[in-house]
């Protein structure tokens, strides 16, 4: 009878390492609640403005987001590099796509703010990250850019007559001279 037991426990050894192995790879690693179960952090990048670029205005900050399910916002939080000022972060609607985000910075009201704008000049980080439906958040991404809205100042030093001699039915020739200074290239002086 012993060899029996011994026979019966050997063969249901045998079937159920023959049955597991028939099983396993028919089953997932997906437990519980399987596929619904978000995983995945979201990404984000910051592309425009180009890294570095001299901004006047109001302009826009913008990029490209992903998530496996679904992600519900992007922050922009700006450092004004000069001073190390932070200014409160902006939560920014995802596009309908899920795909992209951009944010309008540095509005301009009248008599308020910097001249009217509501960030000063200076250089600026913006560090950009996004959140999914689950609060997932992907890791930071930052961009810099230089803001300018201050106009070139140009100092004339003195009217100079170059031809008074030979005057036209419109006046005399006449040289101005002056500086002109910005703290960017000036283009052109008109």
């Amino acid at each position: 009878m012993s060899t029996c037991i011994s026979f019966v426990k050997k063969t249901f050894a045998y079937v159920s390492a023959a049955v597991l192995l028939v099983m396993l790879p028919l089953v997932s690693c997906e437990v519980g609640l399987g596929a619904s179960v978000d995983t995945e952090a979201p990404t984000v990048s910051a592309s425009y403005p180009p890294a570095n670029a001299i901004i006047r205005g109001t302009f826009v900050l913008s990029g490209a987001c992903h998530d496996d399910k679904a992600l519900s916002s992007v922050t922009v939080t700006l450092t004004n590099t000069d001073t190390d000022t932070t200014y409160a972060p902006q939560t920014i609607s995802v596009a309908s796509n899920a795909s992209s985000w951009t944010a309008s910075i540095n509005k301009y009201t009248e008599g308020s703010g910097y001249n009217g704008w509501q960030l000063p000049d200076g250089k600026y980080s913006a560090s950009v990250y996004s959140t999914d439906a689950s609060g997932r958040s992907s890791g930071p991404t930052s961009l810099a850019f230089e803001i300018d809205n201050t106009a070139p100042v140009f100092i004339m030093s003195s009217p100079a007559v170059t031809d008074i001699s030979n005057p036209t039915a419109y006046g005399s020739s006449f040289k101005i001279n002056g500086t002109i200074a910005d703290d960017h290239t000036v283009k052109s002086m008109t």
